[in-house]
């Protein structure tokens, strides 16, 4: 018996480096979105927070980048990806930082002011983030 991916259904012979090699696969774009949350490795309470959240941790970043998506150049900040989405603040920003450092979101250069007063990153979906939403969206 031969294993499938949880993500695409493909044979894992047909993977290399968490990326489906098939052709078309939206595994191809997503396959950053399925690698394992990152934990404190002194901390059990982080390791088992992390194996918890693995599941549906990619579904909460397709919500980050749809929301993205439908604020389109007036982006978001952190709190207003929170508001709208809703997520939990210690939910939102891993999964923002996560789409950040694999190029979906990028940091418009813009402010504003939050309900602290204090001014925030605008966040925008990136063209790589599009692309990745739309393949996953279509699989």
């Amino acid at each position: 018996m031969t294993d499938r991916c949880s993500q695409c259904d493909h044979f894992n012979g047909n993977h290399e480096l968490g990326r489906c090699l098939v052709p078309g696969c939206h595994c191809r774009l997503a396959g950053e979105l399925a690698k394992p949350p990152p934990f404190q490795a002194h901390s059990e309470t982080s390791r088992s927070a992390a194996e918890r959240v693995s599941a549906p941790r990619r579904q909460l970043r397709i919500e980050l980048l749809d929301y993205l998506r439908s604020r389109g150049a007036t982006g978001a900040t952190d709190e207003e990806l929170q508001r709208g989405i809703p997520m939990a603040a210690n939910t939102e920003r891993p999964r923002r930082v996560e789409c950040m450092d694999e190029g979906l979101v990028i940091d418009s250069r813009k402010k504003r002011k939050g309900s602290s007063g204090r001014k925030a990153v605008v966040w925008l979906l990136t063209q790589r983030g599009e692309s990745t939403l739309l393949a996953m969206e279509g699989a």
